[in-house]
């Protein structure tokens, strides 16, 4: 797993964006790869927390392929 962050280097800056990459190898096929996805984000408590504050983005890579991209936006 990588954890990116994108961010102002002023004072008083903050992170502006957060990217989790998640690296796994396997048999899985599009379909089984997106309900695990979705339940990492439903029970990660740092995931729930910083998506109500900034743009968050998650991707899967299987065996090396990007196979899942997910973006959360806070509530305008």
């Amino acid at each position: 797993m990588a954890v990116r962050g994108d961010y102002h280097r002023d004072v008083g800056g903050g992170f502006q964006a957060i990217s989790q990459e998640l690296y796994t190898e396997g048999a899985l096929d599009q379909a089984g790869i997106e309900t695990p996805t979705e339940l990492e984000e439903a029970f990660c408590y740092i995931y729930n927390t910083l998506n109500k504050a900034i743009k968050m983005t998650t991707i899967v890579y299987l065996n090396g392929v990007e196979c899942v991209r997910r973006v959360s936006e806070p509530a305008g």
